[in-house]
C-alpha cells in the first residue's frame, strides 16, 4: 500500500510568489532607509565626506574672525576653518560659514566643486583668503563634513 501524498500548494508557483513577496519587503526596507538618509533623519556615523583637493598639510587652522580680520595679511596661505553652514547657493558653488566669531564668504567655482545642499550643517573648509573690495572672501579648496 502506498504513502497518502498530501498537496501543500508551495510547488515552483509558491516558491516564486514567496520569493516574490520577499523581494518586495526588501525593497520596502532599503527605500525607507534612502529616503531617511536623504531627509537628515539618519547619518551614517564614522563616513566622512569630502570634496576637491586633497593638499591640506600646510593649512593654518585660524578661527573665520581672524581670517576676516588679517585677510591682507594672509593671502595665498592655505587656512582651515570648521563652522556653520547658514546659507548655500542653490546650485552648490558657494556658501555662507559661520563659527561665532564671525561669518564668511566660500566660493567653491575656482576649485570646480558642487556641493549638494547642506545648509545647518557643520563642515571644515580649507582654502585660501582673497580680498574681493573691502571685504573678504575665502576660496575653498576642500570641504570636509
Amino acid at each position: 500500500m502506498e504513502p497518502v501524498r498530501k498537496e501543500t500548494g508551495k510547488g515552483f508557483s509558491g516558491l516564486v510568489r514567496q520569493f516574490g513577496i520577499i523581494i518586495i519587503g526588501l525593497v520596502l526596507v532599503v527605500g525607507v532607509f534612502i529616503s531617511m538618509y536623504s531627509l537628515g533623519w539618519l547619518t551614517l556615523e564614522g563616513v566622512q565626506e569630502t570634496y576637491g583637493s586633497t593638499e591640506t598639510h600646510s593649512a593654518i587652522e585660524m578661527p573665520i574672525g581672524e581670517i576676516v580680520s588679517k585677510c591682507d595679511q594672509i593671502p595665498g596661505d592655505l587656512v582651515k576653518v570648521s563652522g556653520k553652514i547658514v546659507l548655500e547657493c542653490k546650485m552648490g558653488t558657494w556658501f555662507r560659514l559661520t563659527d561665532g566669531t564671525d561669518e564668511i564668504f566660500v566660493d567653491l567655482k575656482p576649485a570646480n566643486v558642487v556641493l549638494p545642499d547642506r545648509t545647518g550643517k557643520t563642515v571644515t573648509v580649507y582654502g585660501t583668503p582673497k580680498r574681493r573690495g573691502k571685504g573678504c572672501y575665502l576660496e575653498g579648496l576642500r570641504i570636509e563634513f
